[in-house]
């Protein structure tokens, strides 16, 4: 991944969005741009070389860390301190989503955190009015995922773009402590639009690449209203805490329209007892047909995973990865698989995250209330701004 790192693929999916075009020969799949092969020998592909014509120039104008993941909560920062970005201000939104009170919603965290019984400490001590006055929850990034979005031909619609909001546990002291290493994602589903829509959208966020520091709250401002979080369709909360040295634990809530907020399964965890089931069993046939549409010259990039395989919350994970599956005679020895499997562990939350990856799940780690939080090599890789020839 670092060669083809997170905000890699968001720069330049950003600068297709903004400018409408994309050279013929280039596909997009899955978050990844795919460009026709070349011969053996003949240097670049003609699609490399229009692309660069194409996007080079505006590419190159993007600033990741204002316009993708915008992080700079340091001492003085604009937008970091901000209430209408506040825990309990976003945390609102998401319950205006689902249509119920924001302190109904955080009780009912509260009281779900307390039947697990592993980190209600964390939450509490909500029990009542229970969106909190006392900032328990300190910003740490908001995240532009336009890249996730997929363009539907039948009614030309984008769907699926997403801005995140990432917050952690406020220390309580001048170092950070174990039990502070605990963070919360509210991922807000934004409505579909059509391309000039996503346009719009893109452009709002490109334009904070160019602003001035005193200008950029309110660039920030206008690209959230563009983004249109309050008429998101579905709202999902993700907590992530360390409770040792490498043993980190998830959850996975939701606030959905008309049914309100309630624990949900890991969207991005296929469950284990899938995974290490053994030939022949029900659970193993399941797995097993996630692994038979890939021919050795497939292009495909993802793979539907339904959702009655995704594992439970609360699920406690170390360093690991993602193993082929059993089967007789080398069944899977060949290519196809071994591909398949790459793009299995991609988009798993810690098959790929982890172990392969060096990195704990915790992309973006806790800060200090002065400093800004640290980010790992999975989003940043091992260049932060690369060409478009590297990607």
């Amino acid at each position: 991944m670092n060669a083809r790192s997170f905000s890699s693929i968001m720069l330049l999916a950003l600068a297709v969005m903004v400018s409408g075009r994309l050279t013929a020969q280039i596909k997009v799949e899955a978050r990844s741009f795919v460009p026709s092969s070349a011969p053996a020998g003949s240097g670049a592909p003609q699609a490399l070389i229009d692309l660069e014509k194409d996007l080079g120039t505006l590419y190159g104008q993007i600033v990741p860390e204002r316009s993708l993941l915008i992080y700079d909560c340091g001492k003085g920062s604009a937008w970091c301190g901000d209430n209408e970005y506040s825990f309990a201000a976003i945390f609102t939104k998401a319950a205006a989503v689902a249509g119920i009170p924001a302190d109904s919603a955080a009780s009912d965290w509260y009281e779900a955190a307390s039947n697990e019984g592993t980190f209600e400490a964390s939450v509490a001590p909500w029990s009542g009015t229970a969106v909190p006055k006392d900032n328990r929850f300190q910003m740490l990034a908001i995240v532009n995922r336009m890249d996730l979005a997929t363009w539907s031909p039948t009614d030309s619609q984008w769907t699926g773009a997403e801005v995140r909001f990432v917050y952690g546990l406020r220390p309580q002291k001048e170092t950070l402590q174990p039990g502070d290493q605990f963070t919360v994602i509210l991922e807000f589903i934004l409505a579909p639009r059509d391309w000039a829509g996503f346009q719009r959208l893109a452009q709002k966020w490109m334009d904070l690449s160019k602003t001035t520091s005193q200008e950029f709250l309110t660039g920030l401002q206008a690209a959230l209203t563009e983004s249109g979080i309050e008429q998101a369709t579905e709202v999902r909360m993700r907590t992530n805490r360390s409770i040792a040295a490498t043993k980190w634990e998830m959850s996975q809530y939701e606030f959905l329209p008309q049914k309100g907020f309630a624990l949900a399964t890991l969207t991005d965890q296929i469950g284990r007892k899938y995974i290490t089931a053994p030939p022949g069993s029900a659970y193993y046939e399941k797995y097993i047909n996630l692994w038979k549409p890939f021919t050795p010259s497939s292009t495909v990039e993802s793979l539907r995973v339904g959702s009655a395989m995704f594992d439970l919350p609360n699920k406690i994970y170390t360093q690991q990865s993602l193993s082929m599956p059993d089967g007789a005679c080398n069944q899977f020895s060949g290519p196809e698989f071994a591909r398949t499997r790459n793009i299995l562990a991609l988009q798993q939350c810690t098959l790929c995250h982890t172990q392969e990856t060096g990195t704990n799940f915790a992309h973006i780690q806790n800060r200090l209330p002065n400093g800004s939080s640290q980010l790992t090599k999975f989003l940043v890789g091992n260049k932060a701004h690369p060409t478009i020839r590297p990607l």
